[in-house]
């Protein structure tokens, strides 16, 4: 079913699929999440998906997390899923840095990012 919602063409067909999978009796994992979480439209789509993930018992991953940090709407709520991440243990690599630099609203917070990364203009 994860293959099928890659490969849906709109956000409604994914959700038909997650919805046949359930009829099924197969439980979403992470990987079905995450695919759901990247084929969402919008912000609250996406965080939608992450909050069913949730109650589920499935733990997002560094990938979902990528993808939520992306799909945030600002910088607060991207740096909030970066918070999390870490502290389960997970490393958020350049591009999440990347993602909450664009996401900044001004200099300081993009030191903050600077400097919570250890980037260098190396």
């Amino acid at each position: 079913f994860t293959s099928l919602i890659n490969k849906a063409g709109n956000w409604e067909e994914a959700k038909g699929f997650l919805q046949e999978m359930k009829n099924a009796g197969v439980k979403p994992d992470a990987f079905t999440f995450t695919s759901l979480i990247n084929k969402a439209g919008n912000w609250e789509e996406a965080k939608g998906f992450l909050e069913e993930m949730k109650k589920a018992g499935v733990k997002p991953d560094e990938v979902t997390y990528y993808l939520i940090i992306k799909k945030t709407d600002d910088f607060e709520e991207g740096k909030a899923f970066y918070l999390e991440m870490k502290s389960q243990g997970m490393k958020a690599d350049e591009r999440i840095a990347e993602i909450l630099m664009k996401k900044a609203p001004d200099y300081e917070t993009m030191q903050w990012v600077w400097d919570e990364f250890g980037l260098s203009y190396e």
